[in-house]
């Protein structure tokens, strides 16, 4: 796929307005050179006035979500200089204060200067009067310890770097100076700086060329596969005599090492490498804008079928996973363990359908179905047929209350909060489609 990053500074300051609006900070992050300077002459006392480097710009952007929920810039007016690599943007932002609800109306002007398609020199003049207070507590400090991993020169094989947390693992690292090899059937070359790389995991073929100088792996099991013990296990061993000292397993808060799917790759990851994690996360709140059968019913009927029952689920952001993903991929100290993770809330079907009606303003509701019905969806819907039974004995054994809990890993691991489903809800709620047409 073609970078289509936008390159003149006015349409790359406004593609980073539009990044911003969408949450995708790593993405807003990634606009900027390597070597960036950003400036902030009226920041208030104890929040740094200059950051050198983009991986001082991401350590200070880590959980800006969780302060500030951003709804629109109603004015933006970008002026040019005599310098055509330069513009000065004038712009009103508005949105909430996140922890307080307190309104916030604030107006910036930025002088920003482009080279190579990037931004190399950022002075942001903002009004610091305005800021709520909540937000002031919790402003960015110049003592702030220094961001996670910042490049040290480690190589990262990413696979599934296409997917849901493997392309926000990506972008994190791009941000943060890292090399990084994403794995993909198609090498799909996605405009985020890293390196795209062949890769099927059917095809031996692709292993040892995507391992070359990588020495830590980020792991994402095939897709639909009911035993990738049966193709990861051979690569595991290829990937620790490459040189891989660290590997970081994506599995599932439903399975534990040893168990059925990814168990049987999380107990190989533990004795096969010196520094592991397994990540545990339970389910994906991007299942209900995303693409996936959720999702789609929600759009097309205003509904969530399930096999749940009343079970209520720890429903987690994938950009939550992916930050604890970081984390243990880059920490001086590997976690050698595994992490469950989960969202703040427990919630059942029922109330994540409340959520999204409330927010939408759409009738949506949760509609309970046997465990045979689920299974047969899934595999209509194209999963293979074990892998649809297993997915829908998941959801029996929500009904039983098995995944009714929450953790604290996202905090502990990344110093901040996980996202809420009602902020996540709100901040997509236009993927949830419009309302059904009445019929008459």
């Amino acid at each position: 796929m073609p970078d289509l990053t936008p390159r003149s500074p006015a349409d790359l300051y406004r593609h980073g307005l539009r990044l911003l609006l969408d949450k995708d900070i790593d993405g807003w992050v990634a606009l900027s050179d390597e070597n960036v300077v950003f400036e902030f002459p009226f920041a208030p006392e104890g929040a740094p006035k200059r950051l050198e480097g983009r991986a001082a710009l991401a350590g200070y952007m880590r959980g800006y979500t969780d302060h500030i929920d951003l709804h629109d810039f109603p004015y933006v007016e970008i002026h040019r200089t005599e310098d055509p690599e330069t513009v000065v943007a004038e712009m009103r932002g508005i949105g909430l204060a996140a922890a307080s609800g307190a309104p916030l109306d604030s107006s910036y002007i930025a002088v920003v200067t482009v080279r190579n398609g990037r931004i190399t020199r950022y002075r942001d003049y903002w009004n610091p009067l305005v800021m709520p207070d909540s937000m002031r507590a919790a402003a960015p400090s110049a003592a702030a310890p220094a961001p996670i991993g910042s490049g040290n020169g480690s190589t990262v094989l990413v696979t599934g770097a296409t997917g849901n947390t493997g392309s926000r693992v990506v972008r994190r690292l791009v941000a943060l100076g890292h090399q990084v090899r994403a794995a993909s059937r198609g090498a799909v070359d996605q405009g985020d700086g890293a390196t795209p790389v062949r890769f099927d995991w059917d095809d031996p073929s692709t292993h040892d060329d995507a391992l070359r100088g990588a020495d830590l792996l980020y792991l994402v099991p095939p897709t639909g596969a009911y035993d990738p013990a049966a193709v990861m296990l051979p690569f595991l061993k290829r990937a620790s005599a490459a040189g891989v000292r660290r590997a970081v397993l994506l599995s599932s808060s439903a399975i534990p090492a040893g168990g059925p799917g990814a168990g049987r790759v999380h107990q190989a990851v533990a004795d096969t490498f010196g520094e592991w994690a397994v990540l545990r996360p339970s389910w994906f709140m991007q299942n209900f804008t995303d693409r996936h059968p959720h999702a789609d019913t929600i759009r097309a009927e205003g509904s969530i079928l399930t096999a749940t029952g009343e079970g209520r689920v720890g429903f987690v952001d994938a950009d939550d996973i992916a930050a604890v993903a970081v984390h243990a991929l880059l920490d001086a100290t590997a976690p050698n363990t595994d992490l469950i993770i989960t969202g703040p809330q427990a919630l059942s079907y029922g109330e994540i359908a409340a959520t999204v009606a409330r927010i939408t303003g759409r009738a949506v509701h949760h509609t309970p179905i046997p465990y045979e019905r689920m299974r047969e969806r899934l595999a209509a819907a194209g999963i293979p047929a074990e892998f649809a039974a297993l997915l829908a004995g998941m959801d029996r054994s929500i009904a039983d209350g098995a995944e009714d809990r929450t953790t604290g890993t996202v905090e502990a691991i990344t110093g901040r909060p996980p996202r809420s489903f009602a902020a996540y809800a709100a901040a997509h709620a236009d993927s949830f489609g419009k309302a059904p047409a009445v019929r008459a």
